[in-house]
């Protein structure tokens, strides 16, 4: 713990810069999720073909979420990475 905060008050920058590409990151994952369900549930309801969408998922190398457990996960990544973007700020304007 000690050395995460010798970090924080010596780069704070660097906290702010990786808390917010978690953050976008994590969001760009949350939203390309819901709309592969969403797509994947229109074509599932229209044609009544059930897509199973953990093969095709397996072959892209980019976590998108399609479980509510990578939902959850896609959340907590964005609650971190704003954390982090609040923590560095906090080290950087000197409020200690």
């Amino acid at each position: 713990m000690d050395l995460l905060l010798r970090i924080l008050f010596w780069c704070p920058k660097c906290w702010q810069k990786a808390g917010i590409g978690l953050f976008s990151f994590s969001f760009t994952m949350l939203l390309l999720g819901w709309r592969l369900a969403g797509r994947t549930q229109r074509v599932q309801r229209r044609t009544g073909v059930v897509i199973d969408l953990d093969q095709i998922l397996a072959s892209i190398p980019v976590p998108i979420p399609v479980t509510p457990e990578g939902f959850a996960f896609a959340g907590l990544g964005m609650v971190t990475g704003a954390v982090l973007a609040l923590a560095g700020k906090w080290a950087k304007n000197g409020m200690f």
